[in-house]
């Protein structure tokens, strides 16, 4: 008996070593997540600078792996939502280069916006549910009312693919 004990005592005790659980999320982590969100200015919201949101996602993504589980999903939210703003900002950047009256589906233009924006979708889709699956003290580590500001995010993401959608037959 006691050896069955000391038997699954080692095998939790190498999951946990081996899956980087930990009761609290990394301190060291969280400042640096903290830092990255000060260095790029988006604190309070993210900026509408392409290459500083491009930056701010690449590290992000690098600072996701070194992070215990419960900070990796709310820097996975994170990264999600960053990349909506992102791919939004850039549709609609893009999108300024069309003359809308005499669109052409096949031009490299319409096809970069459509792959943005269906990159924007689908990352807005993304951050809704990680997100959502956030407990509040996940949650803490983020922007007030970030859900909300990302379903905003996708619901002019949905119109903007609705508008192609019709004029270029997505499906």
């Amino acid at each position: 008996m006691k050896a069955k004990i000391a038997l699954i005592s080692i095998l939790l005790l190498f999951l946990f070593m081996t899956l980087g659980c930990t009761i609290q999320s990394d301190p060291q982590t969280l400042v640096s997540f903290v830092k990255l969100q000060s260095k790029y200015g988006v604190k309070e919201a993210f900026s509408s600078n392409l290459f500083t949101m491009n930056d701010y996602i690449s590290e992000l993504s690098a600072l996701k792996t070194q992070s215990s589980i419960g900070l990796a999903k709310t820097i996975t939210a994170e990264i999600y939502s960053a990349q909506a703003f992102y791919y939004l900002n850039k549709t609609l950047s893009e999108s300024s280069q069309i003359n809308y009256t005499s669109i052409k589906c096949s031009s490299k233009e319409v096809m970069s916006i459509l792959s943005s924006v269906t990159l924007a979708k689908d990352n807005a889709e993304n951050a809704i549910t990680a997100l959502g699956g956030l407990s509040d003290s996940e949650k803490k580590n983020l922007r007030v009312n970030q859900l909300d500001d990302v379903k905003n995010y996708a619901e002019q993401i949905n119109q903007i693919y609705s508008f192609f959608s019709d004029k270029c037959g997505l499906v």
